[in-house]
């Protein structure tokens, strides 16, 4: 498996998270942790846990070619 990772620190004053991801391979799985807690971006909102570092684990299956994706994250004060 290829294995990407992205973190990020949610600002202590956010209120409101949201992440979106477009991919070119409907095989790419992302699995989010923050503070021990485990999320999966499948439409329902991200858990807010201001002040604390969000990882965000990027993998495509083994036989994939290369794969282009993008992310946005969109924070709420």
């Amino acid at each position: 498996n290829d294995v990407d990772y992205a973190t990020f620190n949610l600002p202590a004053n956010a209120t409101t998270l949201s992440l979106f991801f477009n991919t070119t391979d409907a095989n790419l799985k992302i699995e989010g942790t923050v503070d021990g807690t485990t999320f999966t971006l499948d439409g329902t909102a991200p858990p807010v846990q201001p002040g604390k570092t969000y990882v965000l684990k990027l993998s495509a299956p083994a036989a994939a070619a290369s794969v282009d994706y993008s992310l946005s994250i969109t924070i709420g004060m």
